[in-house]
């Protein structure tokens, strides 16, 4: 009768063992949980900083007219590949949440995507003088 009573203990013991185990280990991933929740909420922040700088950037440039950094674009690809068939477009998509834009390069009768239509030094000409406009005008 004892050796079962002490069996009964034994299991119970180990019963308990695994349960404090579980235990810790559901409160560490709590705790890890929680870190990520915070560091996804600093992310967050600052995903909400950028898409307030981007729409203020399109508000400023829509105020200042698409059509001069279309111009000004153009006119660069033109002088760096000396080819007067290239241009630069901004192209103004208006969908449920407002307006969005879509920036191509017309090469004569081709208009596309610069990064996945034109060679590499389309793409960088084009991100060098959109860069030279935004440190320009703000």
């Amino acid at each position: 009768m004892e050796q079962a009573l002490f069996n009964r203990i034994t299991l119970l013991r180990a019963g308990v063992t695994r349960i404090e185990q579980r235990l810790d280990y559901e409160q560490q991933s709590v705790i890890r949980l929680e870190a990520k929740i915070k560091q996804l909420e600093a992310d967050k922040v600052q995903l909400l900083k950028a898409v307030a700088l981007i729409d203020r950037t399109i508000q400023v440039i829509s105020a200042n007219g698409v059509g001069k950094i279309e111009s000004i674009v153009s006119d660069g690809l033109r002088r760096v590949f000396n080819d007067p068939t290239l241009g630069f477009i901004v192209e103004k998509i208006e969908g449920k949440r407002g307006y969005s834009y879509r920036l191509l390069v017309r090469h004569g009768d081709t208009i596309g995507n610069p990064m996945n239509s034109f060679g590499g030094g389309v793409q960088n000409i084009v991100a060098f003088l959109l860069r030279v406009i935004m440190i320009k005008r703000f």
